[in-house]
């Protein structure tokens, strides 16, 4: 009987004594791989985002390419060993992460567009992401604790990230 159900629920670490950090309760970089593989799932098929992914220009190793600095960005914001931006992975081959506002900043939904300029990624938009990292999170069996943990440490990539109104975001 797991004490963490879910779709990953195997892979999350147990800690009944409350000693373990919220990376190893995490499973570690491949339990957090595995929440980010559905994040990022989670992500491309919500219409009202998907598209902002679906129409960039990108380099043909985009989906692992991003799967790989979510991933670390994570595993950083858990207190694991990785970061965004620190050093790369070996399925990167020697290039690291954009930063958030390099990697958003050329991002549009052109299907929405009714002129010359189409919408930007707006704070609801950020919103709606969050969302979906929270379910990948709480569908893998992690804490709503630990949840908040993560969210915490990625809040203030909303104002990098956001084009629209980065004043919504907060301090």
């Amino acid at each position: 009987d797991q004490v963490f159900g879910g779709l990953y629920g195997a892979i999350i670490v147990e800690d009944p004594d409350g000693d373990a950090s919220v990376y190893q309760r995490l499973g570690r970089y491949e339990g957090i791989w595995a929440v980010v593989t559905d994040f990022a799932g989670r992500i491309i098929g919500d219409p009202a985002i998907g598209p902002f992914f679906a129409t960039m220009d990108s380099p043909p190793d985009y989906p692992s390419r991003t799967t790989v600095c979510i991933s670390r960005m994570v595993c950083g914001a858990a207190g694991g060993p990785c970061g965004y931006g620190h050093g790369t992975e070996p399925e990167l081959e020697g290039t690291p992460c954009l930063s958030m506002a390099a990697s958003h900043e050329h991002l549009t939904a052109p299907q929405d567009a009714t002129g010359p300029n189409p919408p930007r990624i707006g704070s609801g938009h950020f919103d709606l992401v969050v969302g979906h990292l929270v379910a990948a999170l709480a569908a893998a069996g992690v804490p709503v604790e630990d949840i908040g943990i993560v969210g915490a440490a990625l809040a203030p990539t909303c104002a990098d990230i956001v084009q629209e109104d980065p004043e919504a975001c907060g301090g």
